[in-house]
Formats: C-alpha cells, sequence, structure tokens
C-alpha cells in the first residue's frame, strides 16, 4: 500500500486538465491506473478520500474533474458489486445490470449515476437535494397576495392592539402616532 503520489496518475489527471476531447478518456485511465491504491479493508468514504487526497492539488481547482475521478474510483472501490440504472436513450428508457467495474465503460451521465447508486448501496450515499432548504409556515402555504401600505395600516387601526403595535413601531424608528383631534 502507497501512500505516495503515483506519476502516471497524476500525469493523466494534468492530460484531464489541459486536454479538450479526452478530458473523460483520461479520468478513466487515471482512475483505473489509482484503483490499485484504493483499500477495501476501509470504508468506501475512508478509502476513496485517501486516494483522493494524494492527487487533489492536480486538479487545479477544477471540482468537476474531481467529482467524476471520485466517481470512477468509487465504482473501482466496488468493483465486483451489482449496481443498476436507468439508461435514457431518446426518449427511451432501459434499465442496465451489471457490475461497478463494467460502469467505468459508460457514458458520462451513466457512469455517474452507476456511481450514485454504488454509494447508497454501500451506505455511503451523498446529500441530495441541496440548494436553499423550504422554510415551513406557520399559516400554511404562502398565498402570493399584495398589500397596499394603506390596507395594512387600515387592519391595524380597527383594533386598540394593533394601533399599539403601530405606536410602537413608530416609537421605535423616533416618530410618535397620536390621534387628530376633530
Amino acid at each position: 500500500m502507497t501512500t505516495q503520489a503515483n506519476e502516471q496518475v497524476i500525469a493523466h489527471i494534468q492530460e484531464a486538465v489541459t486536454a479538450h476531447g479526452t478530458v473523460y478518456s483520461s479520468l478513466r485511465f487515471a482512475a483505473a491506473t489509482a484503483a490499485p491504491e484504493l483499500d477495501t479493508s476501509k470504508e468506501v468514504r475512508e478509502s476513496v478520500g485517501e486516494v483522493l487526497g494524494r492527487y487533489t492539488e492536480h486538479f487545479d481547482g477544477d471540482h468537476n474533474l474531481k467529482a467524476i475521478f471520485t466517481d470512477f474510483l468509487t465504482l473501482h472501490y466496488a468493483a465486483d458489486a451489482p449496481v443498476s440504472i436507468v439508461q435514457k436513450s431518446k426518449g427511451v428508457e432501459t434499465e442496465w445490470h451489471d457490475t461497478c467495474e463494467a460502469a467505468t465503460q459508460l457514458a458520462k451521465h451513466d457512469m455517474r449515476k452507476a456511481a450514485k447508486a454504488a454509494r447508497e448501496d454501500m451506505g455511503a450515499g451523498r446529500a441530495s437535494g441541496g440548494g436553499r432548504t423550504p422554510r415551513p409556515n406557520a399559516n400554511g402555504p404562502v398565498k402570493n397576495v399584495k398589500v397596499s401600505a394603506e390596507s395594512a395600516v387600515e387592519n391595524l387601526l380597527k383594533s386598540e392592539a394593533g394601533i399599539q403595535s403601530l405606536r410602537d413601531l413608530l416609537r421605535k424608528h423616533g416618530y410618535q402616532l397620536r390621534k387628530v383631534s376633530k
């Protein structure tokens, strides 16, 4: 088990960084060359993370290349494990069943689906979703209602509690609310 970076893997990664038409195949070869460095006695995240750590600096900050390389390493880690994905081609969906090793030869999107399925099967799936988390609304779903400032103030003036909250708000900003005598 080596802890040093393999020069062949570095060469393939650098080729992928600079090449345009062969990026995916260069990463495929880089991962295949680095695959013997994977320690299957460790958890998938730990083993892939150790190998990835040796080569991260050579990706020149390109997170997409690094993610593809990581997916290839994941498939090599679980080489003999079965994996199933749904492939889409021209609107037709077909199921694909084979080993993780065979999935390394698939097109990019299908390979990435297979890597995701393999991670989930090994209990190391990534959190899906991302983006903003929806905030629960205590009053139910938010309705697209426009309320004018005038009608909002009129609603506040209908009750003594509303008038007091309006006074407090104005006082907070240095104003006073007084009823005009008639």
